[in-house]
């Protein structure tokens, strides 16, 4: 698992893989600084929320790569406290994320209760509650309710 913890933090990764991470926020990455992610592979993860990577704040662009196979679940039986969101990447309210030329496919967001109320399980692939600009993605098979799920945010999909 990769941490970018400082705002300050301007981190550039390429051609790298981070699989099987797992972590209560951003299962293979977690930032809060500038993260630029190119020809890079994001698979296999779990978290709570962001189960592949996790955009706190910060501000990460994503280009030439791939995000898929990841996993956010809450575990709970009857009563859920919080909810599972952003199986692939989870952009927060003051997070920035652009991507371009990505794939982000066969993700996952799930808890075990029915996504309604105020409690349930938000996008599959993308759940940005900041501001998303995408563009020419990849989707496919990203599961529970939308691909990308939008909440007072700003998303842009060219």
């Amino acid at each position: 698992m990769v941490t970018v913890s400082s705002a300050a933090a301007n981190v550039s990764l390429s051609r790298v893989t981070i699989r099987n991470g797992r972590a209560l926020s951003g299962g293979g990455i977690r930032n809060l600084g500038t993260l630029t992610l190119n020809n890079s592979i994001i698979a296999n993860n779990r978290a709570l929320i962001g189960g592949g990577i996790t955009n706190g704040g910060g501000t990460a662009i994503i280009s030439n790569s791939t995000v898929q196979f990841n996993y956010a679940s809450v575990p709970c039986s009857s009563v859920c406290l919080t909810l599972a969101r952003g199986g692939g990447i989870l952009n927060g309210a003051s997070g920035v994320l652009r991507i371009s030329k990505s794939t982000i496919s066969q993700n996952t967001a799930y808890s075990p209760i029915p996504p309604t109320g105020p409690f349930g399980s938000y996008g599959g692939g993308i759940d940005n509650a900041g501001t998303a600009i995408i563009s020419k993605p990849i989707a496919r098979g990203s599961a529970r309710t939308t691909w990308v799920q939008v909440a007072a945010s700003t998303t842009a999909v060219r």
